[in-house]
């Protein structure tokens, strides 16, 4: 196995803040020069904010069998998800579990939901709406936006109020360069300043909308 190819199989637990200290700087050293693994990184983006989403969910709003096949299948897949680094065992285990997450939440929409706020988008080529709504797990995040550039990736960042951002959603190009979707953040919403819409590298910033 290659280095390239060994670093490739941390991206996801990278992006689950699960590696060790020692193989979080070897991968942050590796992703600063590898194309690659920086597309690899951003195409797990959603992932954090899906498993915070999971961390919220309350099942005793569930019928008692249904919640308990929910938890046992959410143990049985974070313990296979434990037991392996490679990548593909990481994402099997980050979509269980926000799979019963989403269910759960689209089914029993929690009372602690407050209204969206939209953001105010800064001038520029892309435009469109950018709001966001507190969740007892953080932030939910909802774009509708036009006038993107043709890129091969985007990505959605929460930023904090530490200047910390979060990836929040990833989607790729359309033909019209528009793009309507959700996402999520575990930032709580007193916290966010902005979001920022970037290329699959975040290097690029094409959007910045702010809450004040």
């Amino acid at each position: 196995m290659t280095d390239h190819e060994k670093y490739r199989e941390l991206s996801a637990g990278f992006v689950l803040g699960a590696l060790e200290p020692e193989e979080r700087r070897g991968f942050e050293v590796h992703l600063a020069q590898c194309p690659e693994c920086q597309r690899e990184v951003a195409s797990f983006a959603p992932i954090p904010g899906l498993m915070s989403r999971a961390q919220g969910v309350r099942t005793e709003s569930l019928p008692d069998t249904v919640a308990e096949r929910a938890a046992s299948q959410a143990r049985a897949e974070w313990l296979s998800l434990t037991r392996s680094r490679r990548s593909w065992r990481w994402v099997a285990g980050a979509a269980a579990l926000a799979a019963i997450a989403m269910a759960t939440v689209t089914v029993f929409p929690g009372s602690e939901d407050s209204a969206a706020i939209e953001l105010a988008v800064e001038p520029g080529a892309v435009t469109g709406v950018v709001a966001i709504e507190s969740r007892a797990w953080g932030t939910a995040l909802h774009l509708e936006l036009e006038g993107l550039p043709q890129r091969d990736r985007y990505v959605a960042w929460v930023v904090d109020d530490a200047g910390e951002r979060q990836a929040a959603a990833t989607w790729g190009p359309t033909a019209a360069g528009g793009a309507r979707l959700d996402g999520a953040s575990s930032i709580p919403t007193t916290r966010v300043v902005a979001v920022v819409v970037t290329d699959g590298e975040g290097a690029e910033t094409l959007l910045t909308a702010r809450t004040g």
